[in-house]
């Protein structure tokens, strides 16, 4: 499920895309009345699929100038939501890189479609690895280097960016720990941990709050501890 951020400082406004959304099947990461307000959400939360930015806002930093930082420190994607089509806006956001634009009054179809249209285009131009049968080609040093699925011991969320970890090396994957699990889940990874998800056909034991694998000890959040027993074969 995606999560949005709805970053709008006119109440009615958010209200009503929040009913447009959660009405989709979509998760709500925040209500943002202000930059700052968003800056906020993004810092608590790395796992933000889409901002919604609407660009006149409450406060010293408006829509545009937010974009710029969630390009340059967050990473997050967003799409501008607005009334303002003036040439003078519309030069500003030449210097951008929305995954796309609605004018208000919007549509529910509008936003919807649009949101589809950009969520689809982020996750093709992130996805940093290929899968081919039982192998992963993984980005490093400036390529791809292949890893089978059996070699990877667990993954680690670090901020935006996650680092796989096998038995020899760990890579640095520009995407966040839930986009990864959700990558790999096909594979029967598991996810045990806020921070975690780990290959179980590398667990060596297990017990109420930690898994070890490889001789590291992983903590097992009470929100996914019933899942990863569930999925392990005991006697």
């Amino acid at each position: 499920m995606s999560r949005i951020l709805i970053v709008e400082d006119e109440s009615l406004i958010a209200d009503h895309l929040q009913q447009i959304l959660e009405k989709a099947k979509y998760e709500i990461a925040g209500l943002a009345s202000s930059a700052d307000e968003a800056i906020e959400f993004l810092k608590q939360d790395p796992d933000i699929d889409m901002a919604l930015l609407d660009i006149r806002l409450k406060g010293k930093m408006d829509g545009i100038e937010l974009a710029h930082l969630l390009e340059s420190k967050f990473g997050t994607p967003y799409i501008y939501i607005t009334a303002h089509s003036e040439e003078s806006t519309m030069e500003r956001l030449l210097y951008t890189h929305p995954s796309g634009y609605v004018l208000k009054p919007f549509k529910e179809n509008q936003i919807l479609a649009q949101l589809q249209i950009a969520l689809n285009s982020v996750e093709k131009q992130n996805r940093p690895y290929d899968i081919l049968n039982e192998y992963i080609f993984v980005k490093y040093n400036h390529g791809f280097t292949r890893i089978k699925h059996s070699e990877i011991l667990y993954a680690e969320a670090n901020d935006n960016y996650t680092f796989l970890h096998t038995g020899e090396k760990k890579y640095l994957l520009p995407l966040t720990l839930k986009k990864l699990t959700q990558r790999l889940e096909q594979y029967g990874f598991i996810r045990i941990h806020r921070s975690y998800t780990v290959n179980p056909l590398n667990i060596e034991s297990f017990r109420t709050g930690e898994v070890c694998i490889n001789g590291v000890d992983l903590p097992v959040s009470e929100n996914y501890r019933h899942s990863l027993e569930s999925k392990l074969p005991t006697l």
